[in-house]
């Protein structure tokens, strides 16, 4: 069984994983536009170069933030559209790029997929044949137990990241400890956009990177790069199974120096 990942697709945002049809067109005389027209092209033209190398797909898990809201917090400049249920569109179309038999969709962080108790994210299923699950569950693939939500603690110091999610796998050993729960083989955990991968020969906790490029945001919180790429997993049975990351690896822009 193959199952594949993909996270904070953030579609309506103009570093967003967007479609062919909904990118700026190029042509501006403002050279932050032109930029952002490559970056989408570029961005998807990896993002469906990727998932065609991946075919056959068994289930695709789209664990969250899949639009990106109104951007409240930057007064919208850094949408596209601002149109949830456009948005909701768009990233039904990037979900269909990777024909999976089955899709399920995770619910990500009120801000931007359900700030006024709407849920964006899980409209993207009336638009494509695709399941919903809230915002955390249980999924038994060929007898391996995942894990999937979309939230993450997240650390300013990159020897921090592991921290935050050994604590949610440790959380979710005391659920099956008291019966609440079935046991948890792999924790899978979006949200933060960096990856991270930890664990040992008995649990494994994964922190997937998103699809979205850089934003005002991380620019003025922390000095952190961003992890682009999809988790792709080769599951024959609960003991038998492997994973890797399939990085999306865009140029970036080199920091400009003021010369005095």
């Amino acid at each position: 069984m193959r199952v594949v990942i993909v996270a904070d697709t953030h579609c309506g945002s103009r570093t967003g994983l967007t479609p062919p049809g909904w990118q700026y067109q190029g042509g501006s005389d403002d050279p932050e536009l032109e930029w952002y027209a490559e970056f989408q092209r570029a961005l998807w033209k990896q993002y469906a170069s990727v998932v065609e190398l991946l075919q056959p797909v068994d289930v695709l898990i789209a664990n969250g933030d899949l639009v990106d809201g109104r951007g409240a917090k930057t007064g919208g400049v850094e949408e596209i559209l601002a149109e949830r249920d456009k948005q909701a569109r768009m990233a039904a179309r990037c979900l269909e790029e990777m024909h999976a038999k089955r899709v399920i969709i995770v619910s990500g962080t009120p801000y931007h997929s359900s700030e006024d108790g709407e849920d964006w994210d899980a409209a993207v299923a009336q638009y494509i044949k695709a399941e919903t699950i809230g915002t955390e569950g249980y999924i038994d693939a060929a007898g391996l137990v995942l894990h999937v939500k979309h939230f993450c603690p997240s650390s300013v110091i990159p020897h921090g990241r592991f921290t935050g999610p050994a604590r949610e796998y440790l959380h979710l050993a005391l659920r099956a400890l008291h019966r609440e729960a079935p046991r948890a083989d792999v924790v899978i955990r979006s949200h933060v956009h960096y990856g991270v991968d930890a664990g040992n020969r008995y649990w494994r906790v994964i922190v997937t990177p998103c699809l979205q490029g850089p934003t005002r945001f991380p620019r003025k919180t922390s000095l952190r790069e961003t992890d682009m790429g999809l988790t792709v997993f080769d599951i024959k049975g609960r003991d038998r199974w492997t994973w890797r990351t399939e990085w999306i690896d865009l140029p970036r822009a080199v920091a400009p120096v003021l010369t005095l």
